[in-house]
């Protein structure tokens, strides 16, 4: 692997770390992946100077510098430095984040040379693509011009696959935080693509080039799943699992408008509610101001889509020997078989939500996959692909 540092502001490659350890965690869905890279300080006074140079130029901000992780000409990971590099006894500890988490800092701005015109947002009935693109549209590039605007990241917005399916949203300028939160507010609802971003080597490997990018109906690298088994003596191609921080999962959700005066609001219920399970409720709120009760089914029905998986979330180890980084992404699905004498887990694609990629001296380098074992089929045509492990 290959740990390169780049300028921010072009995605150029001005040198490399030494990394003695480093762990990153991708989420599928949440606010972007985060990294976090610790590599020897030396003993020779250039060389420190060489590397504060590299990661921090003098009189620059930490996010002037994006680190690019490459394995086998693949980046993993890809994205600005968030904090000022610190010293951790014989090592400098270097956080970033990746590309996604700069559409949180973006709000829908107004426009003119001097900011003075109001812009809000509409779309009314709009390919929901069109919608998500559009915002990313307005966090980078100026609203006459198109041009990128000075200081924003050169992310290239990728064509989005076509859903068939129209939305309607009223974003107002200052309101809902960040076009990362926008983005957001369209993933959540039912049906709706899933954004992300990745980096790119060019192709004379010389420039990292950043991405946006939409997945329908879901993120994900390969059709067909991969195979992960642990059985008790026999201990298959994993190196273990756990169980993560257990989440009560809500059995209905609540989407309101969020005002004083709660005007919109609509509810999803899980079916076996009354049947087989107790009802167990929480509330989410709408961000879109001109939101119609339509909007809020759709957004009540994802969040609850997204909570009722909590409860059956499973970590499970491998090594980067046995799953190479780059063979899968996360958002991929996995044909799970976990036999011990307590547990009995055999699915048949169930969703990889996260992956924290880890590696240091004289240790393994791994992936600990989190499993959501309740979303278990493939969601454009319902069906469980390959066959039983």
């Amino acid at each position: 692997m290959r740990f390169h540092v780049c300028n921010s502001l072009t995605g150029s490659i001005l040198g490399r770390l030494q990394v003695n350890q480093f762990e990153i965690t991708e989420p599928v869905r949440e606010q972007g992946a985060t990294a976090n890279f610790r590599v020897p300080i030396s003993d020779v006074a250039s060389e420190r100077a060489d590397l504060k140079a590299l990661i921090r130029p003098v009189g620059s901000r930490a996010s002037s510098r994006a680190i690019g992780v490459e394995d086998d000409g693949n980046i993993l990971f890809y994205g600005p430095i968030i904090f000022t590099p610190t010293k951790d006894g014989p090592h400098v500890v270097i956080n970033a984040v990746d590309w996604k988490a700069w559409f949180y800092t973006a709000p829908i701005r107004p426009t003119g040379a001097t900011f003075a015109t109001r812009r809000n947002y509409t779309a009314t009935s709009t390919a929901q693509e069109t919608i998500m693109t559009n915002l990313a549209n307005l966090a980078l590039r100026n609203a006459t011009s198109g041009a990128l605007l000075p200081g924003a990241p050169p992310i290239t917005i990728d064509s989005p696959p076509a859903s068939g399916i129209n939305q309607s949203l009223t974003a107002k300028m200052f309101q809902g935080e960040s076009i990362g939160g926008w983005l957001d507010n369209m993933q959540a609802r039912d049906k709706a693509p899933e954004w992300y971003t990745y980096g790119a080597l060019s192709s004379d490997e010389v420039t990292i080039i950043s991405h946006f990018a939409l997945a329908w109906p879901e993120r994900r690298g390969t059709m067909e799943p991969h195979r992960l088994t642990w059985r008790q003596g026999e201990f298959g191609n994993t190196a273990g699992y756990s169980w993560p921080q257990r989440v009560i999962a809500p059995s209905r959700v609540w989407a309101v408008d969020g005002g004083e005066d709660t005007k919109i609001w609509s509810q999803a219920t899980a079916p076996s509610v009354g049947v087989t399970d107790l009802l167990w409720e929480t509330s989410t709120q709408m961000d879109d101001t001109k939101a119609k009760k339509a909007d809020a089914f759709k957004k009540a029905k994802g969040e609850l889509a997204k909570l009722t998986g909590v409860e059956g979330q499973i970590n499970v180890t491998v090594t980067a020997e046995t799953l190479p980084f780059s063979s899968y992404s996360v958002g991929d699905r996995v044909r799970l078989l976990v036999r011990d004498d307590w547990e009995e887990i055999d699915t048949r694609a169930s969703r990889i939500i996260e992956r924290k990629m880890s590696g240091a001296a004289g240790e393994p380098t791994q992936a600990v996959l989190k499993i959501d074992t309740f979303d278990d089929k493939y969601p454009d045509d319902g069906s469980n692909p390959g066959t039983a492990v």
